[in-house]
């Protein structure tokens, strides 16, 4: 057997030992502190894509688990296709506390936050108000508020209508203590209904003040 084909099975078997290899390790860092890093998972098949995992910059210097609870037996966890870049959601989701202010800005504003969020309400006029956020199909805000009402606005209000509602400054008046769920129905336009006690209405369509 000449040089080259020992070399070359020499490499074949190193490659092979490789590809099997398991790694025993307490701790495996992708990167380092200001050098993004990232693990790339292939599938069985040739040319056939490949599940990268990356982090995107914290709020603060902090560690984001991902931990698999308890289970009662062996799963497999499937992400399906969403169709779309999308935000996923997994079991708990804290309340978002929400301010409205006169002109819905700052913390009058809901931020866009993925598929389903939950709002508390403070309102310290019932014309002040809150924006809903970007409109995006199939998403849903439910509002809850206190003793004072608000205005519910889209964010777009001359193009986005909230119960068919749109124009300039167009607005729904929200009553004290109402529960509010606002569905998305396309990129422009919400339908909304109120539960204030035990009945239930659907929130008047939104107008110029």
């Amino acid at each position: 057997m000449g040089f080259e084909s020992q070399e070359a099975e020499y490499l074949s078997g190193i490659k092979a030992r490789l590809d099997s290899l398991a790694v025993d390790a307490v701790d495996i860092d992708a990167g380092s502190d200001g050098v993004a890093g990232s693990i790339d998972v292939f599938p069985a098949t040739e040319s056939s894509g490949r599940l990268r995992i990356t982090a995107e910059d914290q709020a603060g210097d902090t560690i984001v688990g991902l931990v698999a609870g308890a289970m009662a037996a062996a799963r497999t966890i499937t992400l399906a296709d969403p169709l779309a870049d999308a935000d996923v959601l997994m079991g708990k989701m804290a309340a978002v506390a929400r301010t409205a202010s006169a002109d819905g800005t700052g913390t009058g504003t809901i931020a866009d936050a993925g598929l389903l969020q939950f709002i508390t309400v403070t309102s310290g006029n019932a014309a002040h108000i809150i924006v809903l956020p970007t409109p995006t199909p199939g998403s849903i805000v439910i509002l809850a508020n206190g003793g004072t009402g608000y205005e519910l606005r889209s964010s777009a209000p001359g193009t986005v209508a909230i119960n068919g509602g749109a124009e300039s400054d167009a607005e729904s008046a929200i009553a004290a203590s109402t529960l509010v769920i606002a569905i998305c129905k396309t990129s422009t336009a919400w339908a909304a209904i109120g539960l204030a006690g035990t009945t239930l209405a659907a929130v008047e369509a939104a107008a110029a003040a």
